[in-house]
């Protein structure tokens, strides 16, 4: 299994002056990641460069779905559900261990606009559109049997539903495993590296130069092509590019996380708002439970997202509303966050109307915007612009699955040897990729199979995240590898110090980074909790 750590980090560092580049790509969110994977597979040489952790912006952010759009159907984007559709159907086969079929429950209430059977038509379109190729075929479900299904829901106004599948993931972790398969192939891929200036010479993209935040290097990049994937962020991008008129049009999508035993079930509930014609969801999703979403327009700043007090009350009031007989209070919510979604720039419609589709635009000859999309349709955007930078070269990501070469690092029969059956499956359960190579990892420091106390972790999980996923601050590891800072704030809070004693012995940190690096931990834990002030 190739090394993905700070250490590696350093040495694309030292590379990235001395040769010249096929591509570079500016932003390490989903789209960003699918595009220099994409283009590795098919030979190019590829640096990207992310100005943050990986995925650190809308795509660690979303509701952790990865769905066809059976809202848009409402709409007619009949072409925009069908590639939604087909482009879910190939994750789940490319990426099963992280895209995993999920019930939905869809109950109709008597306030509702649309009636129990035109509910039922629209999942048959949806079907008809997969191609009949979900997990399992929609249900009508008659108000006993909704009840049953979830007990907890409002009885009254109750005039049954539907229960559908979509697909859930950890878009954070997708996106990090999207570019350790970019790294596989060969692409220099690069966080906390902001650009801050391209050269552009006769109109015709040259390369550009960037701050490597870590260490304060300062350093070119020679490329023969570049392309801007910096969701929220484009428009700020563009303007070092001298584009004053914005492609973006921001909306802040909040979710509340909750306990798992508050909400308990395994399937997904739609809470829909007739008055807005808006939808939320709750979403079992590891040990909690997240809700949301809302749909706003942003004009704040685009580094510190944070769910608005209003955010809380309005998806409280949804909740409670559908879930009335034990209504959930404010210091009950574990922990809140909030992701921009970058749309394209539409005006005169609302927030929720604004379309999901996605742009590609040249601002300087060889030099590319990919603007919009949504986390389901990133392999297709990614397809669809490298297609355009290299037209002679075949795609292989409809084929090729997200986790190349294997995860293990010593042999399944000497891992078997050492473990009883039911450590592995435990472990497969909640690791199914990195279950053989964490294990490995124990084997080779037994210490590490004892329990990091927290979210039924192990401390080898966090070996795992900084050696194989470029968890190189503390930040990284308790937001976007271990997801600490939803599910248990609290806890994290008190076991900061010893993550990040742990990190400082495998990252070679100074006293004073250790300090500062708790320092940073702990406002990123505040700013969940931001609504509580």
């Amino acid at each position: 299994m190739l090394e993905f750590s700070g250490a590696i980090r350093e040495q694309f560092l030292d590379r990235v002056e001395r040769e010249t580049f096929d591509l570079a790509v500016v932003g390490g969110g989903i789209t960003g990641a699918a595009i220099a994977r994409d283009a590795a597979l098919r030979g190019l040489s590829v640096v990207l460069l992310e100005k943050g952790d990986f995925a650190s912006g809308t795509s660690s952010r979303s509701s952790k779905l990865v769905h066809g759009g059976l809202r848009y159907l409402e709409k007619f984007h009949l072409a925009l559900v069908f590639e939604s559709v087909t482009e879910r159907g190939l994750l789940r086969d490319l990426a099963a261990h992280r895209v995993q079929p999920l019930e939905f429950l869809f109950p109709v209430y008597q306030e509702h606009p649309k009636r129990t059977w035109e509910i039922g038509i629209g999942l048959t379109a949806y079907e008809w559109l997969s191609l009949y190729r979900n997990t399992d075929r929609h249900r009508m479900l008659s108000t006993s049997d909704m009840l049953a299904a979830q007990p907890r829901l409002r009885p009254r106004g109750l005039q049954g539903g539907a229960s559908y599948y979509d697909c859930v993931t950890d878009d954070a972790l997708l996106t990090v495993e999207c570019l350790y398969a970019a790294r596989h192939a060969g692409a220099l891929t690069l966080s906390y590296t902001e650009v801050d200036e391209f050269e552009v010479v006769g109109g015709r993209f040259r390369g550009l130069r960037f701050t490597d935040h870590l260490s304060g290097r300062r350093l070119s990049i020679r490329a023969r092509c570049g392309v801007v994937a910096a969701g929220p962020w484009t428009d700020q991008v563009r303007a070092r590019l001298g584009k004053q008129d914005p492609i973006l049009r921001l909306t802040r999508g909040s979710h509340l996380v909750l306990p798992r035993e508050r909400l308990p079930g395994d399937a997904a509930v739609v809470m829909l708002r007739p008055e807005e014609r808006r939808v939320l969801f709750t979403i079992p999703w590891m040990d909690v439970v997240l809700v949301g979403t809302t749909d706003t327009d942003y004009a704040g700043s685009v580094e510190e997202v944070t769910a608005s007090s209003q955010d809380v009350d309005y998806i409280l009031e949804s909740l409670n509303g559908l879930f009335p007989d034990r209504a959930v209070r404010r210091e009950e919510v574990l922990s809140t966050y909030a992701g921009l979604r970058p749309l394209l720039h539409e005006e005169r419609v609302s927030a929720s109307e604004v379309s999901r589709e996605h742009l590609i635009a040249e601002e300087a000859e060889d030099l590319f915007v990919m603007a919009g999309g949504k986390l389901t349709t990133h392999r297709r955007m990614a397809q669809e612009l490298v297609d355009r930078i290299a037209p002679r070269t075949a795609c292989r990501t409809a084929s090729t699955a997200y986790l190349p070469g294997g995860t293990q690092l010593l042999p399944y029969a000497e891992l078997r040897s050492r473990f009883s059956e039911h450590f592995l499956n435990q472990l497969w359960e909640r690791l199914p990729a990195a279950w053989p190579a964490v294990a490995g990892l124990i084997v080779r420091d037994p210490s590490l199979e004892e329990p990091l106390g927290l979210g039924g972790h192990l401390w080898a999980e966090v070996i795992y995240a900084i050696r194989y996923q470029m968890a190189v601050r503390l930040c990284d590891l308790i937001e976007r590898r271990l997801w600490l800072t939803l599910r248990d704030p609290s806890g994290c809070r008190e076991q900061l110090p010893a993550l990040a004693e742990r990190m400082a012995r495998e990252l070679g940190w100074s006293r004073q980074r250790k300090a500062e690096e708790i320092e940073l931990a702990g406002r990123a834990l505040d700013r969940g909790l931001a609504f509580r002030a």
